[in-house]
């Protein structure tokens, strides 16, 4: 009987390969956790800060808070783009807005007259459903109509 002689080197072994795969894949498992940890902590603890201006602004000044603090947010992007409304929040209900939410026109909240806004406020939207200038105006809107209780979080 004669014995197969070898082809060669072959490459590294399946198990081997799996091995590094899988050491890929939780050290980016963890990675991805602690960013979002991170992240988390950085908006709940900004949110004391718009709390703090919210006293003392009016909702043209909301607005303008919570833009500037969605532009410095350190979390991630995907977060930091859902937590306007959540920003509004704080920052709205440190003061009673009844009077101002009188005045504002129910449809505001409708394509044109955001993006007509948005471009005055010098921050104009490409695509209003990722605009934040229209999530601050579109997260007052809903604080006014659940009469200054809650905003509407969008996903």
């Amino acid at each position: 009987m004669q014995k197969a002689e070898s082809a060669g080197w072959q490459g590294p072994s399946l198990g081997l390969i799996l091995g590094l795969i899988a050491v890929i894949v939780v050290a980016g498992g963890v990675f991805a956790f602690w960013r979002y940890v991170d992240s988390e902590r950085w908006v709940r603890e900004s949110l004391v800060e718009l709390e703090a201006k919210g006293k003392t602004l009016d909702i043209e000044g909301c607005i303008d808070a919570t833009l500037a603090w969605h532009h410095d947010c350190e979390a991630n992007k995907t977060l930091c783009d859902n937590a306007i409304p959540l920003g509004m929040y704080h920052c709205l209900e440190q003061r009673d807005r009844h009077e101002s939410c009188l005045t504002i026109d129910r449809d505001m909240v409708t394509g044109g007259w955001l993006m007509e806004r948005c471009r005055e406020r010098g921050t104009p939207c490409k695509v209003m459903k990722k605009c934040p200038c229209a999530a601050t105006y579109r997260a007052l809107d809903s604080f006014c109509r659940a009469d200054q209780k809650a905003v509407q979080i969008e996903l």
